[in-house]
């Protein structure tokens, strides 16, 4: 006998990927979930970086072309590139 409630889903973290190039993040605006991974990857030919905008809380390394950054999501957040301030993104958890 089948029950027609729906057993709680569990969420499966997934991976996301922003890319960096052309002086911005691509995509500029992402939705996730809670958990989830964010790979930032820099195909642009300058150095950029990943900075939490508020309160600098988080900041990746210095990235050149071809390297990256991946962090775990755990709330929205607003960021940039300390090196280049007007480049910026929103991560927003769902």
């Amino acid at each position: 006998m089948y029950s027609c409630s729906n057993p709680q889903q569990e969420i499966i973290p997934k991976s996301h990927m922003i890319s960096i190039r052309a002086m911005q993040f691509q995509p500029a605006k992402l939705s996730v979930h809670q958990g989830d991974t964010i790979v930032f990857i820099n195909q642009d030919m300058l150095v950029h970086n990943v900075t939490e905008e508020k309160t600098k809380a988080w900041s990746s390394q210095s990235l050149a072309n071809g390297e990256s950054y991946k962090m775990v999501i755990s709330e929205s957040v607003d960021y940039y590139c300390s090196l280049h301030p007007v480049m910026k993104g929103k991560i927003l958890v769902e």
